[in-house]
């Protein structure tokens, strides 16, 4: 399986990111089959070479790529993003590949036509996020508390929002 998690809003991705890959990662018995890499430079080879990887012992390979480069529309030398876009239907089944841009993904780019393509035949899923619009923060700022088991006064909403603007990751 595919994901990727992008966007504008860097505190949403970042957790939703570790909700998929954290269940993945604690089912592993060998860290061998788990890799996290901040990918900005990772070409097409090598993510070849790393996808095509087989899990040892486990029936499962986490595979993570961050801000990888060829997706976030970094400049690449030598239609790079087109030769991964290939390399995509030769990941392996036991694979799961989660990539994550702090960015929002261009519906131009090779790597994401092939995914949003795989996500028709349930093989992919894009998962993007915006930030909440102005109206609703509030809310969300409340909603957050309560997961954690905290009661939060509409003073301290109020607060915390005008010193994390306009990023939530500072909450």
């Amino acid at each position: 399986m595919i994901t990727l998690i992008h966007g504008a809003e860097g505190y949403l991705i970042d957790r939703a990111a570790q909700d998929l890959v954290q269940p993945l990662r604690s089912g592993l018995t060998l860290e061998f089959n788990y890799e996290d890499i901040q990918a900005d430079a990772l070409t097409a080879d090598a993510f070849a070479e790393k996808a095509g990887t087989l899990p040892f012992i486990d029936p499962l390979r986490v595979l993570v790529l961050r801000d990888w480069g060829l997706l976030t529309g970094k400049r690449d030398k030598g239609s790079g993003a087109e030769r991964a876009a290939a390399y995509f239907e030769g990941i392996p089944d036991t694979t799961q590949l989660v990539m994550v841009a702090h960015v929002l993904v261009a519906p131009g780019n090779a790597l994401y036509k092939v995914i949003a393509a795989m996500e028709k035949d349930k093989r992919a899923v894009v998962q993007r996020f915006e930030s909440p619009r102005r109206s609703d923060r509030a809310g969300w700022v409340r909603k957050l508390a309560e997961e954690r088991g905290l009661t939060i006064t509409p003073t301290a909403v109020r607060m915390l929002l005008e010193r994390s603007q306009p990023d939530l990751r500072l909450l």
